[in-house]
C-alpha cells in the first residue's frame, strides 16, 4: 500500500469514528471529498460541485460552507482534548471568528497528517524487543554492571537515568517522545544527549555534556499519563535546521510540519529502522 493510500485508509477509521450509521451522507461526502488528499489543492467551491456531481444535483453549492463547517464540529468534539494537547488552537476552528490565516479544514488536515505519520512509525516499528530502561539513580552504581530492570510503569517527579540498547554500531539515532503535552527531540539535543552516534554500548541518558548532566538531574516526568518513544536508527547525520544543537533551544519540539518532512525524508532511503516503546506514568 503506498502512502497516500495508507493516508486515505486512515481517514476512513477517523469518519467510521465520526459519523454513525444514520449520519448524514452529504457530511460523509464532503468529509471524504475535502480531507481526500487529491483534492487538497481544490477550493471549496470545487468540493461542492464534486458533491452536488456525485449526489446527481442533489446538493447546493452555498451549502458547502455550513456543510463543512458541520464536519469540523463533529471532528472538534470528537478530538478536542487530544487536538489541544498536540497545540491545535480549537477557537481557529470555528468559522466566522475574524479572517484567519489558514482555513480551519486545513489546520484539521495537518493534524490528521500528524496523527497518521506518527501511527505508520509506530506501525513500522519494532515493539517487541525492550530497548529502553528508565532506571532509578541508587540502582546504577557502575555502567559496566548490567542494572536490574525496572517495571514500566514510571513515577511522577522521579528522576531516572535512561538506557537504551539497540546494539548498532556506527550509526545515528533520532529519539522522539511524544507525552500528554509534550512531543520533543531527546537525541540529538542539548538537553539530553547531544551525541546521537550508538557505539555498539549501551547509550546513557542524561549524556555527558547535556544540560540534565551539567546541572546533576535525571530524565522527570511531571504530568500522568502514557509517554511514548520512537527511536529511528539511520546511517547518516539528517540534515534539519530543528535538529541543530543550540543552547536556545535545547529540546527541540517536532510538529506536523517537522514530521512530515523526517516522513518524506524517509521515504526516499532504504536503510534505516524504527523502534517503540511506551511507558505509563503515574502518581
Amino acid at each position: 500500500m503506498n502512502r497516500e493510500k495508507s493516508f486515505i485508509a486512515f481517514l476512513e477509521d477517523i469518519a467510521a469514528n465520526i459519523f454513525p450509521e444514520t449520519a448524514s451522507d452529504v457530511q460523509k461526502l464532503c468529509f471524504r471529498l475535502r480531507f481526500h488528499p487529491d483534492n487538497y489543492k481544490l477550493e471549496n467551491t470545487e468540493i461542492a460541485g464534486l458533491i452536488k456531481k456525485q449526489l446527481n444535483g442533489g446538493f447546493s453549492e452555498i451549502s458547502i460552507n455550513p456543510t463543512l463547517g458541520d464536519v469540523i464540529k463533529k471532528i472538534k468534539d470528537k478530538f478536542d482534548a487530544e487536538m489541544q494537547a498536540d497545540g491545535i488552537d480549537i477557537a481557529k476552528l470555528t468559522p466566522g471568528r475574524g479572517k484567519p490565516k489558514e482555513s480551519p479544514w486545513k489546520i484539521v488536515y495537518r493534524w490528521f497528517r500528524m496523527k497518521w505519520i506518527w501511527q505508520s512509525l509506530v506501525d513500522k516499528a519494532d515493539k517487541h524487543s525492550e530497548w529502553i530502561d528508565f532506571l532509578s539513580p541508587e540502582n546504577c552504581q557502575g555502567i559496566v554492571i548490567p542494572p536490574p530492570r525496572q517495571k514500566r510503569q514510571l513515577q511522577v517527579k522521579a528522576p531516572y537515568l535512561m538506557r537504551i540498547d539497540l546494539q548498532h554500531s556506527s550509526r545515528n539515532l533520532l529519539l522522539l517522545n511524544q507525552g500528554l503535552t509534550t512531543k520533543c527531540v531527546l537525541t540529538p539535543s542539548m538537553a539530553f544527549a547531544p551525541k546521537c552516534q550508538l557505539d555498539g554500548k549501551p547509550m546513557w541518558i542524561p549524556q555527558d555534556g547535556s544540560i540534565l548532566q551539567e546541572y546533576n538531574k535525571g530524565i522527570e516526568f511531571d504530568t500522568p499519563g502514557k509517554e511514548e518513544f520512537v527511536g529511528i536508527v539511520l546511517d547518516e547525520d539528517l540534515d534539519f535546521d530543528w535538529l541543530d544543537l543550540r543552547e536556545d533551544n535545547p529540546a527541540p519540539n517536532w510538529d506536523e510540519t517537522r514530521l512530515s518532512q523526517l516522513w518524506s525524508y524517509l521515504e526516499g532511503k532504504e536503510n534505516w529502522q524504527v523502534f517503540y516503546q511506551s511507558f505509563e506514568v503515574v502518581g
